[in-house]
């Protein structure tokens, strides 16, 4: 899975563990590691996991204490007031 940020990131403030996966059943995908994309400028990374084979919808939640350059939370929700629970992003996808 690519995950893209509006800005740069910080790649030591965003590991395996700021990562929420959950498969079709809702069991707990284990992350097995995040990197950036070369040439990106650390606003890309991939995660990396297992191959999955069941149908349905997947979910991944990232943050909120990933960091940009300057050290700020993430803002998902854009009220002024960083690393909050609801300033995880999340998504949806079916395979």
């Amino acid at each position: 899975v690519r995950v893209t940020f509006s800005e740069a990131v910080d790649p030591a403030t965003f590991t395996a563990a700021d990562v929420t996966f959950t498969a079709p059943d809702g069991q707990r995908i284990t992350v097995g590691g995040v990197a950036a994309v070369a040439g990106t400028n650390n606003t890309q990374f991939d995660l990396t996991f297992a191959a999955q084979t069941a149908s349905g919808r997947y979910a991944v939640w990232v943050g909120p204490d990933v960091r940009d350059v300057a050290g700020n939370m993430m803002n998902q929700n854009g009220n002024g007031v960083n690393g909050e629970t609801t300033d995880r992003y999340g998504g949806l996808f079916v395979v």
